[in-house]
């Protein structure tokens, strides 16, 4: 984790805004591809999740993993073993723009 954190940040200053800032990041470790496990599923929930509340606007995400057996263990802080893979579509809304 030290190596990606540390690759990242010489390839770039700081960005004024976390959400422009976790982008970054995310684009990052989409090019440089570190063999962790579940990053693509967790990354396209995350950044789904954050545009969803920029905007409001509801997103579907695809997912390589089972996104419920991904969000309990991950929830529960362990990290899924041999979760269900296949292509899931999740549909991502804002709960706050329904109260």
């Amino acid at each position: 984790m030290r190596e990606l954190m540390v690759g990242y940040a010489r390839q770039r200053t700081p960005e004024l805004f976390a959400t422009e800032e976790a982008f970054a990041f995310a684009e990052y470790l989409g090019r440089s591809r570190p063999a962790v496990p579940l990053l693509p599923d967790v990354l396209e929930l995350d950044l789904g999740l954050m545009l969803v509340r920029l905007d409001g606007e509801p997103r579907t995400v695809t997912l390589g993993t089972d996104p419920t057996v991904l969000l309990t263990e991950l929830g529960a802080g362990r990290l899924p073993v041999a979760p269900p893979r296949g292509s899931y579509l999740l549909r991502l809304v804002d709960d706050r723009a329904a109260g």
